[in-house]
C-alpha cells in the first residue's frame, strides 16, 4: 500500500464509490428542494438556481474549510474547488429543474 502525504494510504475503488454515492445522494437532495420551493418560488431557472446555491452553501465552504485548517489542502487548490463546487451545484440544479415535471 503506497503511503501519501501525512501519512494517508491512497484511497482505492471503495473511495470512489463512496464519492459516487455521495453525489447521487446530494442530487437527490437537490431536487426534493427544488420540488418543495417550486410552489412558493414558481417554476423555472431562477428556482433551480436558488436550490443549487443554497445545497452548495450548506456542503462546500465548511469542507473546504476543515481540509485547508487540518492541512489537507492548500489555500489556492481550496479556493478554485469551492468556485468549482459552485458552478457544479448550479449546473446540476439547472439540470434538475428542466427535467423535473409535475404530475
Amino acid at each position: 500500500m503506497t503511503r501519501l502525504a501525512h501519512n494517508l494510504a491512497q484511497p482505492g475503488g471503495g473511495v470512489i464509490g463512496v464519492f459516487v454515492l455521495l453525489g447521487f445522494l446530494i442530487g437527490i437532495v437537490l431536487v426534493w428542494l427544488y420540488a418543495a420551493v417550486r410552489p412558493r418560488l414558481g417554476p423555472g431557472p431562477k428556482t433551480a438556481g436558488i436550490m443549487g446555491v443554497a445545497v452548495w452553501f450548506f456542503i462546500y465552504p465548511g469542507a473546504i474549510v476543515g481540509f485547508v485548517s487540518m492541512g489537507l489542502l492548500p489555500a489556492n487548490m481550496a479556493a478554485l474547488a469551492v468556485v468549482w463546487g459552485l458552478v457544479e451545484i448550479v449546473l446540476a440544479a439547472l439540470a434538475a429543474g428542466w427535467l423535473y415535471k409535475e404530475a
